[in-house]
């Protein structure tokens, strides 16, 4: 490959990182919000990080009262896969990029 073309595993690794923080970040605002308010516990509310697709989530999800405008109320467990996505690729690219290394 030229230097221009590289594939850069770190920054697939970085990114998916970033998005898997984020996804974390927004699933606790919002489910935190309403594990407080005693309308479910953080177990029930654990497999809506990845999109269990069950009614519990969009139960708990319809007693949402936080209200911030940065902030969407409804939880996408999209952000989170696909943070996971990248960090699977991140890693198999590193291994495939250092495997390739060895062999040369």
């Amino acid at each position: 490959m030229s230097e221009g073309r590289e594939i850069r595993p770190g920054l697939i690794l970085v990114a998916g990182a970033g998005l898997v923080v984020l996804a974390l970040a927004w699933w606790y605002v919002i489910f935190g919000n309403i594990v407080a308010e005693g309308y479910g516990s953080y177990l029930q509310a654990g497999p809506c990080l990845w999109g269990s697709s069950g009614y519990t989530c969009q139960l708990m999800l319809s007693l949402c009262t936080l209200d911030y405008w940065l902030i969407p109320k409804n939880y996408r467990p999209e952000l989170f896969q696909a943070g996971a996505v990248l960090l699977v690729a991140g890693i198999l690219l590193a291994a495939l990029v250092r495997g390739r290394g060895r062999s040369e």
